[in-house]
């Protein structure tokens, strides 16, 4: 399948992914997503991000722009867990559903289709051969590194609901740059949104609500640091 270009479709660099070919083996500093799950550098990532978490748990800064007190005291290693899964499962999801927004028929890629640059700030590099056809969850590398944090010990329904939670915001994050797709990233969202959550009646985008909390307010320990989706808000 040709590259897409999503940047010319008007998505920032939170959505937009490099490209290549199945038959390319990008040069340089790119990696296959084979080693994104290896414990080596799962856990690197989920120390990188502990370490951001105790930063902002005594800065103060956890609360999502409300005002949240700094507190003393260790972050339990879970919520590094799940913030680190919950990145890189958006990074994945968004670009495709961003995608299918604009017209093109694509599927998840599976882990032998991504490279990335293994950097700690956000957002990862990613690059990414499209694989075209309907989207299927099911084999891809967004449950192949679902399933690795699991095994790290992330409580399986909140590994599940932070992929929920990606494909839900993925309609923030596509109308934040095309407003004009408002209606059409909530269409496609919400197809996805179906395989991973079997609740009737949901919709992908601001009214969506999760079934579990993704931890994150356990940082501060307020319930004011809850994200807009939590169960708990």
């Amino acid at each position: 399948m040709d590259a897409i270009d999503l940047a010319t479709a008007g998505f920032d660099e939170w959505i937009c992914v490099d490209s290549h070919l199945p038959s390319d083996t990008p040069a340089h500093s790119w990696l296959p997503a084979t080693q994104l799950i290896t414990p080596v550098t799962l856990i690197r990532r989920v120390d990188h991000t502990h370490d951001a978490l105790v930063t902002q748990r005594h800065e103060g800064t956890a609360g999502h722009g409300q005002d949240v007190p700094a507190a003393d005291g260790p972050v339990a290693r879970r919520v590094a867990l799940s913030t680190t899964q919950l990145g890189i499962v958006a990074r994945l999801v968004v670009p495709i559903i961003a995608a299918r927004t604009v017209g093109h028929d694509v599927d998840f890629p599976h882990l032998t289709d991504l490279w990335f640059r293994d950097v700690l700030p956000a957002p990862v590099p990613v690059s990414v051969a499209w694989r075209p056809g309907p989207a299927r969850i099911t084999g891809s590398a967004v449950e192949s590194i679902t399933n690795a944090f699991i095994a790290a010990g992330l409580s399986k329904i909140v590994a599940w609901d932070n992929v929920a939670s990606a494909v839900s915001t993925s309609v923030i994050m596509v109308t934040r740059c095309r407003p004009d797709l408002r209606q059409a990233a909530s269409d496609a969202a919400t197809e996805i949104l179906a395989m991973v959550d079997p609740r009737p009646g949901i919709v992908a985008g601001p009214s969506f609500r999760r079934r579990s909390c993704c931890l994150y307010y356990q940082v501060s320990g307020s319930r004011r640091a809850c994200c807009r989706d939590c169960v708990l808000a």
